[in-house]
């Protein structure tokens, strides 16, 4: 039976009132973000998980909870934004085109590359 963690990762922009709570599984995720950017959380999320964005996270700051499969919690996480996940197996890859603000990112003709995988 696999042991959920639980990482509390502060976060350097603001040590004293940023903070990201990650528990579970990527298929059953809880995040709690108090303050933190969409970067941080996105950043935190890479570092557990198998994630990948391309293109600008917004800047916007969060303070919500969040729970689901990994990829539904990303989704949450780039409300406003417009972006293209690409899952296969445990990857995920996001790109970002556009932020909160309408700043539109170029696409690649080729959106993701393949992943090797160490076998």
């Amino acid at each position: 039976m696999a042991c959920a963690t639980l990482a509390l990762l502060p976060v350097v922009a603001n040590p004293a009132r940023a903070e990201i709570r990650l528990q579970g599984t990527a298929a059953n995720l809880h995040l709690e973000a108090r303050d933190a950017t969409v970067a941080e959380i996105v950043a935190a999320l890479a570092q557990r998980f198998d994630l990948r964005l391309r293109g600008a996270a917004p800047g916007r700051h969060v303070t919500a909870t969040f729970r689901g499969p990994l990829r539904l919690v990303v989704m949450r996480v780039l409300d406003g934004s417009d972006y293209v996940i690409h899952a296969q197996g445990d990857a995920i890859d996001v790109l970002v085109t556009n932020d909160a603000s309408g700043a539109v990112a170029i696409a690649p003709a080729r959106l993701f590359a393949a992943h090797p995988r160490a076998h």
